[in-house]
């Protein structure tokens, strides 16, 4: 890392040292404005009553609290691009997006003007092939199953966070504010670029992609010691002659030394409640605001996460009209725990698990172009590991990291266990974690699954597009011995409309059907056993304006 890092600023210096001179040739001025109309509704699979709870307390916690459930809501979001595309003499280009996203009629976010990209490019840097993007700006790697637009930041706080006034069992008090899901909507957010130095060496049919992103710059501790959350890694690619063929692999590497994450075991309400109200009053209670439900190892909070990432991905066109693509990773690493407290089945210090866990995406798509409406039909299929339940050794579940590409309009932005919160890292960055079951033992949506997904599309007009997909999902791992692996079944479907060349308008429903996994539902049950199974919706309709 020290490496890297001295490396970075000997290549700006020299950058900056040596002359040059560059002119402006051409400045290009482009943006877009878009309103998008969002109604959620029972995306934690309960309908809203006065008599619906959800358990936030850990397992073994006596009486533990309750909080009724409030997960729906409607309203407008308006979205702002404004950018200047400068193009330079010597090769050199600069690039600024200013943006803003706001609700209508909610002064949070209105007035603010975020700097989405701002990042410079300099071509042929002492070398004729390689190219330097330095600053914010987007990544996307493949179709962007570790890399991609998938941050889903909300840094203006145009996003409402579900709240309740919930029972602290610490504290025996209630306490009112308490998150009980991430910035509902946040899944449209504009807001999802990386600061990052970015070098491409184009060596055609061979392309060299290295990058170091900083996620997160924290100074924090004894004597400022850092805690910094980062990303690096490198993508090479060679593209085939025959049938529009390329190949990919990749690594990746993840360090967030700021990570203090129980995986999801403890609710993000308990978490908020202890730090806010019991913590000062009931220390002798710390232990409980860590996981307790990893058998043979104890109460967990994991100070430092590493994920390393390597996979092969691929495309292909082996007959005319039909796309053929897949992907395989797999990732290792390690949680730490370096700051207790220790359970007593340990020896006390630092004690870590290794990560060990597999993801892989195939799918197909055909297109009959030629064909009266131009139909076509695809599918796929996507595999997330997931952690045993009492598992005690390596720690299993899938990362997903800062992946752009999702699958589902609603399963995959479930929030739960084996995936950390990612509001915790400072940055309001919940990637898919967002919006959590009443199910206290349900896995998160983006790991610890098997998808199954059939796609069908067709144009009755030019400027008309109707899209669906069917996705079925059942667990890899379940979550409480004896359920079922049925998670359950969703349809996702659009209607878009191409008004003008610039003008678009869409218009999307989502519906998720709950599987077997979530039978048997209770109004009030047993601490370890809290589901319901009631379907799940989301409705939205933009129209948006590029020039």
């Amino acid at each position: 890392m020290k490496l890297l890092t001295a490396f970075c600023i000997v290549a700006l210096a020299v950058a900056i040292a040596t002359p040059a001179f560059a002119a402006v040739q051409s400045i290009k001025i482009s943006g877009e404005v878009g309103a998008r109309a969002i109604f959620l509704r029972d995306l934690d699979l309960k309908k809203e009553g006065l008599e619906s709870t959800n358990v936030t307390a850990p397992v073994s916690v006596a009486g533990s609290g309750l909080e009724r459930n409030d997960d729906d809501d409607s309203f407008v979001l308006s979205t702002v691009k404004v950018g200047i595309d400068s193009d330079l003499t010597d090769n050199v280009s600069a690039s600024i997006v200013l943006a803003n996203q706001a609700r209508w009629g909610d002064a949070a976010g209105v007035g603010n003007i975020d700097l989405n990209t701002a990042y410079v490019t300099l071509k042929e840097f002492f070398y004729s092939p390689l190219t330097l993007k330095i600053g914010r700006q987007s990544l996307m790697y493949g179709q962007g199953l570790i890399v991609g637009p998938g941050l889903l930041r909300d840094p203006s706080g145009a996003f409402p966070q579900s709240t309740d006034t919930v029972w602290d069992p610490y504290s025996r008090v209630r306490v009112a504010g308490t998150p009980v899901s991430g910035p509902m909507g946040s899944e449209y957010s504009i807001t999802n670029t990386y600061d990052a130095l970015r070098a491409t060496i184009d060596l055609d049919p061979w392309t060299i992609d290295g990058v170091y992103a900083m996620i997160n710059e924290t100074d924090v501790g004894i004597m400022g010691a850092n805690a910094d959350e980062y990303l690096t890694g490198v993508n090479v690619g060679y593209k085939f002659d025959a049938y529009d063929a390329q190949l990919e692999g990749y690594y990746f590497y993840n360090r967030d030394e700021s990570f203090n994450s129980t995986l999801g075991y403890v609710r993000q309400s308990t978490i908020q409640n202890w730090i806010a109200v019991a913590a000062p009053n009931y220390p002798e209670n710390a232990a409980a605001a860590v996981d307790t439900l990893v058998p043979g190892v104890g109460s967990r909070a994991y100070e430092e996460n590493e994920v390393h990432v390597i996979g092969l991905r691929g495309d292909i066109i082996p007959v005319e009209n039909l796309t053929i693509c897949g992907e395989g990773a797999y990732q290792f690493g390690q949680l730490l725990d370096d700051m207790g407290p220790w359970p007593a089945n340990t020896s006390g210090g630092v004690l870590e698990r290794d990560r060990s866990a597999w993801a892989a995406n195939v799918e197909g798509n055909y297109a009959w172009k030629d064909v009266s409406y131009q139909p076509n039909l695809g599918g796929g299929y996507a595999f997330f590991s997931g952690e045993e339940a009492g598992n005690s050794g390596d720690f299993d579940a899938w990362d997903p990291l800062f992946k752009g590409k999702f699958f589902s309009a609603i399963r995959d932005y479930h929030a739960g266990d084996q995936v950390d919160w990612r509001g915790n890292d400072g940055v309001g960055a919940y990637g898919s974690q967002l919006y959590a079951t009443v199910d206290q033992n349900d896995s998160a949506g983006s790991t610890n699954s098997h998808i199954l997904y059939l796609d069908g599309g067709l144009r009755p007009m030019d400027d008309l597009t109707l899209k669906a997909r069917y996705l079925h999902f059942w667990f890899h791992e379940t979550p409480v011995s004896g359920r079922s692996r049925s998670i359950g079944d969703e349809v996702d479907a659009s209607l878009i409309y191409d008004y003008t060349e610039d003008v678009q308008l869409e218009l999307t429903g989502a519906w998720f059907i709950p599987g077997r996994y979530y039978d048997g539902a209770t109004e009030l049950s047993v601490i370890d056993d809290q589901r319901s199974n009631d379907l799940a919706t989301v409705v939205t309709g933009s129209v948006r304006v590029a020039f």
